[in-house]
């Protein structure tokens, strides 16, 4: 990891402030140390709309929507009643709240449920 930086990124606390000294793009500075992220992300929250057909799911980390695979997700009234997704598509990118977009099949089998979807 490198970085570069330009002059107005930050300042001291002289009487009369001073600006970071900048480092150009050209001959940026390499990082001393780096520690990857070996932190799994855990789901915070659920919320399913069945009006816009939204499930989203709210993690305490960023995660990359890309590589969600909804059928490996199933929900629950937390007792015998489960419909496991046949899919899904996820609006792509990076954040800490991933929007699925549910199948109709998906749809149909949470509303023939008794208990889902309350």
């Amino acid at each position: 990891t490198f970085v570069a930086i330009e002059p107005g990124l930050i300042t001291d606390r002289a009487l009369v402030p001073n600006p970071v000294l900048s480092i150009a793009r050209a001959n940026p500075l390499h990082a001393s140390i780096y520690t990857p992220d070996t932190t799994s992300p855990r789901i915070l929250s659920v919320s399913l709309n069945m009006t816009s057909e939204i499930l989203l799911l709210s993690f305490d980390e960023t995660v990359n929507a890309s590589s969600l695979d909804s059928t490996l997700l199933t929900l629950s009234d937390g007792g015998n009643e489960q419909v496991t997704l046949s899919g899904g598509v996820a609006m792509p990118g990076y954040s800490t709240t991933v929007a699925i977009k549910l199948l109709t099949s998906d749809l149909n089998e949470i509303k023939r449920s008794a208990s889902l979807a309350l």
